[in-house]
């Protein structure tokens, strides 16, 4: 079906308000990795609560996977299957008993509180402005790229190294907008 056609079925589909979500099926890559992050020494932080901070940048979709439909996404999903933190030298999971309180932040705009990873799945969804910067990315001929910013409190004692853990499936949401 040409783009034509495919605007016209939406247009179809989505004079109701209806939305059509497509992910994994039409090709969106999984987010799913890792990433240790070394940790600074700091004795007090065997006793008392300590806040870590880290920043990284996650590729979300290659221009290729999101140019042909660019004019008829109004969102992009991001299901979050998983997202842990595991101390590495005493192999153990961090729960809600050491992750006292913080946020994970998406793209400027989703919160993740460290309460809600308890409760995974959880969709987030990146519309208006974080949109708009998403499909600029894919404009200029890069690919989508969202910021993560995670500012955490971890109670005693502290892990030297942390493993982060992620899985994400992003969906893109069409219909009109």
């Amino acid at each position: 079906m040409g783009r034509l056609g495919m605007v016209g079925a939406l247009l179809v589909l989505c004079a109701c308000g209806a939305e059509l979500k497509v992910g994994k099926s039409i090709g969106l890559t999984p987010i799913t990795g890792d990433t240790k992050v070394a940790l600074s020494a700091n004795r007090a932080c065997e006793t008392v609560d300590c806040r870590v901070t880290f920043n990284r940048a996650v590729m979300m979709a290659t221009k290729q996977e999101l140019s042909q439909l660019d004019d008829a996404v109004k969102a992009i999903d991001l299901e979050l299957k998983e997202l842990s933190f595991t101390d590495v030298e005493r192999n153990v999971k961090l729960g809600a008993d050491r992750l006292r309180s913080g946020t994970i932040v998406v793209g400027d705009d989703l919160v993740i509180g460290v309460a809600q990873l308890e409760h995974l799945p959880l969709t987030l969804r990146l519309e208006g402005l974080a949109l708009e910067e998403v499909k600029a990315q894919v404009a200029r001929g890069e690919g989508a790229t969202l910021m993560i910013h995670a500012e955490i409190v971890i109670g005693p004692p502290m892990p030297r190294t942390l493993l982060v853990k992620y899985d994400v499936q992003p969906s893109l949401v069409l219909g009109i907008r």
